[in-house]
C-alpha cells in the first residue's frame, strides 16, 4: 500500500497521509481526500500517478526544483496496474497515446513499470464528450477479453446498480482509409489502374498495422490473438481485401459483451479466413473501430430475469447521459482491467452522478476492489455524499488543509484525518467536514439569522419588527419539510419575539 506521499515544487510543499497500517476487512484500502479548492487535490492525484509510472518529474518541468516522491511503498510494491477515472474534463491525467483505440500506455512501448488507462471524458486531442468513455470502455473489454468471464458477476452489479442489464452490442466498422479504397474497388470505378488497391493496402499496412506490430502490445496479445496474427500475417495483403468485401456486405460484424464475455455475433465468415480472433486483432491494431454501441435499459426492478429482455429499452451509446458513461464505463472499465495490487486514481466523480448514484459510489468501487488483493484507491472529492460512504473497516477521509505560505513561497499543504463519517446526513459532512457553516440557502436563513441576533443583543422589540419577523418567518417555516427540526427553530423565535413585546408591555 502507499503509505504516505510528499511533494516539493518551487512553489508547493505538500504532506499526505494515506494508509497508516490500519486492519483492512479485505486487504484493500481507500483513501478520500477533500478539500477547499486550491487545496491541489488533482495535482496530487498527478504526482502519485507519476512516481507509480516512472514518470517523476514530468509534469513539474516548469518548476526550478521540483521532485516528487512516493514514500512508505510496502517491501518496494509498485501496483501492476493503475486505472485513472475522471468525472471532470479538467483532470490532470496525462493525454493517452493512439494505441489501442487511443486509450492505454503500454510499458514496453513508453519504458514504464507498468500500464495504465484512463477512463474519463476527455480524448486525446483535449476535446470532451461521451465519445472518449465509449472509446475508454471498450479499449478496456477488448484490452482484457480473456478475464472477463470470471468477473461477470462484478458486471451484473456495476449495470444493475444504475437499472441497466450487463449487455452491450458492439456495431464495427473499417477505418476511415480502407473503407474509402474498398468503396472504389467493390465499385470497380474505372479511373482504378490495377496497381492501385494493392498499393492503397500497402499504405494502410505502413499507417496502421506496421506501428501496431513495432509497439509492445504485440507481445500482450495472448495465446490466442497470437495464433489469430499469425494467420493475417499470411493472408494476402493482410486479408485488407477480406476485409473490405466483409464490411461492405448487408450484415457488417457485430461483437456482443454478454455474461462477461465478448462474442461475435454475425453470420459466419467462413470462406474470407477470418473469424472473430482475428477480428479483435484488427481492433487493437485500429484497422476496425468501434462503430456505435447499443446498451439496454431494464424497465422495472427485475434486472436478472431473462423474460424481461423483451421489454428492455435499446439505448444507442450516444443518446446516454454524461452521468450514465461516467458510472458504466467508469467502473465496467475498471471491472474488466483491474489485477490484484492495482491503483486506482479517482477525480471528482460526483460529476454528472444522481445524489443516490454518488451515495453508492464509494461501496461500489470497495465490491470491486475487495476481489483484487493489495488494490487501493485515492479518490478527490467535493461531495458529501461519497465522503460519508466510507466504511472505516476498508477506508478513510483526509482532509487537505492549506497552512500558508513558507518562506521559500511555497504553498504548505498537510493531510488531516478526518473523525469516521460513515454514515453521517450529508448535511452533517458538510458542516463538520467540509467546514460550510450551514448546508441550507444563506438566503433562506438570513431573516431567521437576523432575528437571532436582535434577541441576543437583549435590545426592544418594536410591533413593527415583530409583525415583519412573524411574518416572514411563517412564510419560510411553511416551505419546510414536517420532519425537518429548523421548524421548531422558527416557531421559537416568533414565540421568543413574542414574549419580549410582552414584557415590554406593548400592544402588538
Amino acid at each position: 500500500m502507499l503509505r504516505s506521499f510528499k511533494i516539493t515544487t518551487s512553489n508547493l510543499d505538500a504532506q499526505v497521509n494515506l494508509y497508516e497500517g490500519e486492519d483492512s476487512t479485505y486487504d484493500t484500502w481507500i483513501s478520500v481526500l477533500i478539500g477547499q479548492n486550491g487545496s491541489r487535490k488533482s495535482f496530487i492525484l498527478r504526482q502519485i500517478l507519476d512516481a507509480a509510472t516512472g514518470e517523476t518529474n514530468k509534469i513539474g518541468a516548469k518548476a526550478a526544483n521540483f521532485e516528487s516522491q512516493g514514500t512508505n511503498w510496502d517491501d518496494g510494491f509498485f501496483p501492476d496496474s493503475i486505472t485513472c477515472i475522471s468525472g471532470t474534463p479538467l483532470d490532470r491525467f496525462p493525454r493517452m497515446r493512439n494505441y489501442s483505440l487511443g486509450i492505454s500506455i503500454s510499458k514496453a512501448k513508453q519504458g514504464l513499470r507498468n500500464e495504465f488507462l484512463y477512463l474519463g471524458p476527455r480524448a486525446s486531442n483535449g476535446m470532451t464528450g461521451t465519445a472518449p468513455s465509449e472509446r475508454a470502455l471498450m479499449t478496456a473489454l477488448f484490452l482484457n477479453a480473456d478475464k472477463l468471464a470470471g468477473r461477470a458477476h462484478l458486471f451484473n452489479a456495476i449495470f444493475s446498480e444504475v437499472g441497466f442489464r450487463p449487455k452491450i452490442r458492439i456495431l464495427l466498422r473499417l477505418e476511415r482509409e480502407l473503407s474509402m479504397h474498398g468503396r472504389r474497388y467493390n465499385a470497380k470505378e474505372p479511373a482504378l489502374t490495377p496497381s492501385l488497391p494493392e498499393r492503397a493496402m500497402e499504405r494502410i499496412f505502413k499507417y496502421s498495422l506496421r506501428p501496431f506490430l513495432d509497439s509492445g502490445h504485440v507481445h500482450n496479445l495472448g495465446g490466442r490473438l497470437e495464433a489469430a496474427l499469425g494467420r493475417i500475417l499470411n493472408l494476402d495483403y493482410y486479408g485488407f481485401f477480406e476485409l473490405v468485401k466483409i464490411f461492405h456486405s448487408d450484415e457488417p460484424p457485430v461483437f456482443v459483451f454478454r455474461d462477461g464475455r465478448l462474442e461475435l455475433e454475425s453470420p459466419s465468415l467462413d470462406g474470407h479466413g477470418i473469424g472473430g480472433d482475428e477480428l479483435e486483432v484488427y481492433i487493437r491494431a485500429g484497422v476496425i473501430l468501434v462503430g456505435n454501441t447499443t446498451f439496454y435499459k431494464v424497465q422495472g426492478d427485475v434486472v436478472h430475469d431473462a423474460a424481461s429482455a423483451a421489454s428492455d429499452v435499446e439505448l444507442n451509446g450516444e443518446d446516454l447521459s454524461s452521468g450514465q458513461w461516467s458510472w458504466l464505463a467508469g467502473f465496467a472499465g475498471l471491472c474488466a482491467g483491474i489485477t490484484q495490487e492495482s491503483l486506482i486514481l479517482v477525480d471528482e466523480p460526483e460529476n454528472s452522478l444522481h445524489p443516490i448514484w454518488q451515495q453508492t459510489y464509494v461501496p461500489t468501487l470497495n465490491k470491486i476492489l475487495r476481489e483484487f488483493k493489495g488494490s487501493q484507491a485515492v479518490i478527490v472529492t467535493h461531495s458529501p455524499l461519497i465522503a460519508s460512504g466510507v466504511d472505516p473497516e476498508w477506508g478513510r477521509v483526509e482532509a487537505l488543509v492549506n497552512h500558508g505560505v513558507d518562506e521559500g513561497g511555497r504553498q504548505v499543504v498537510r493531510s488531516k484525518t478526518v473523525n469516521n463519517t460513515f454514515g453521517w446526513r450529508a448535511s452533517d459532512v458538510y458542516e463538520e467536514v467540509f467546514q460550510v457553516p450551514s448546508s441550507r440557502a444563506p438566503a433562506f436563513t438570513k431573516t431567521a439569522d437576523i432575528a437571532l441576533g436582535l434577541l441576543r443583543s437583549g435590545e426592544p422589540v418594536s410591533p413593527y419588527e415583530y409583525r415583519f419577523f412573524k411574518y416572514e418567518l411563517s412564510r419560510d417555516l411553511k416551505t419546510l419539510p414536517l420532519t425537518d427540526p429548523l421548524r421548531n427553530v422558527l416557531a421559537s423565535i416568533i414565540k421568543d419575539l413574542e414574549a419580549r413585546l410582552a414584557q415590554e408591555n406593548i400592544d402588538v
